[in-house]
């Protein structure tokens, strides 16, 4: 079978192919894991209802404590005919390689072997061997793009009875798409908010969709970014204070540099400052809007590569001297915002 890819997914829900061995469900996207899973167990195990036994779901604890468990599984009978179905949540195992060559080894295995895995590198053992299998498969879920962010707005929308405006749509895609479950999780609560209502508009999505944790440290990238130096160092507090790790900070003010780096290639390759913002992907929130914008004409691309490079090394040096890493990250954050702000003062 080899990788699948959505067309394939969609018609193993409808009409699940018995002759794979094993199928693989891994990718960045833990929410999409994690709903691919269940839709394909319940898919292979819709009629075996009167068979508690045909439809199992292991953990990886279950599988490491019992080195032979999941080819023991797929070898057990059916107690009424048919074919089993085994369901495993391989994140964390250290046997599940081991487990499916084995299995793979077999040719009277009574089960599909479906297994949840993380974010597997084209390298490692349990994917490089799924993919090389002519007869299992392999589902990578990578963050939803914008069509399907799109599809999946109209059918929790649908489902809920309700109308979604242009300009609240645009707000989600802005908010929405690095997780399927968070993503879903996040479109149900704001069509509960709206029950009884016609109609999803912009403030809806503002009073329901906002990430605070998200919106905080946007606070604090921008205020680098645009060389407000008294706000950096209170939020920077505020946030290392509510528990948020000093290099998760400095990677996410690094993946913004970033962001401004390319847009800034683009405002020099021609274009205008409008048109590199709207380049961005994923977009930037709304509210942000104008201050990116500002950002993206404070900065040349000298500087901010510069920018980036000092924050990569705080990033590093923190990591080697945990006990130095606030004071080496705010420092950093510090010296990011003193450029922004000479480059203010100057226009």
């Amino acid at each position: 079978m080899g990788v699948l890819k959505e067309p394939d997914f969609r018609r193993l829900l409808s009409s699940p192919d018995e002759s794979i061995p094993v199928i693989l469900i891994y990718g960045p996207d833990h929410g999409l894991v994690s709903e691919r899973f269940t839709d394909l167990v319940e898919a292979y195990g819709k009629g075996s209802e009167d068979d508690p036994f045909a439809k199992v779901v292991l953990d990886a604890a279950e599988i490491d404590r019992e080195p032979d468990r999941v080819v023991n599984e797929a070898l057990t009978i059916s107690m009424f005919g048919g074919k089993r179905v085994i369901g495993v949540k391989a994140t964390g195992s250290k046997t599940i390689d081991k487990q499916i060559q084995a299995l793979l080894n077999q040719d009277d295995s009574q089960a599909t072997v479906i297994v949840a895995a993380g974010d597997l590198k084209k390298t490692q053992t349990l994917r490089k061997r799924i993919e090389a299998d002519k007869r299992a498969a392999a589902l990578p879920c990578y963050v939803d793009a914008a069509r399907d962010v799109d599809r999946i707005i109209d059918e929790e929308t649908g489902q809920a009875g309700l109308q979604i405006s242009r300009e609240a749509r645009a707000v989600l895609h802005t908010v929405l798409g690095a997780d399927r479950l968070a993503t879903r999780q996040e479109l149900q609560k704001l069509c509960l908010y709206c029950a009884g209502s016609d109609r999803i508009e912009t403030v809806d999505v503002e009073q329901v969709v906002a990430d605070t944790a998200a919106l905080a440290m946007d606070v604090l990238i921008d205020a680098v970014a645009s060389g407000h130096l008294t706000k950096v160092e209170i939020e920077f507090d505020r946030l290392a204070a509510s528990g948020q790790h000093p290099s998760l900070i400095a990677s996410q003010t690094l993946r913004h540099i970033q962001t401004l780096d390319m847009a800034i290639s683009g405002r020099t390759a021609g274009r205008s400052v409008d048109e590199a913002f709207a380049a961005i992907r994923p977009p930037i929130f709304f509210k942000r809007r104008e201050t990116v914008k500002r950002q993206i004409s404070l900065w040349d691309s000298i500087r901010i590569g510069k920018a980036a490079n000092l924050l990569y090394d705080a990033i590093e040096q923190g990591r080697k001297n945990a006990r130095l890493e606030h004071a080496i990250v705010s420092n950093a954050l510090l010296s990011v915002a003193r450029v922004a702000h000479a480059l203010a003062r100057r226009q």
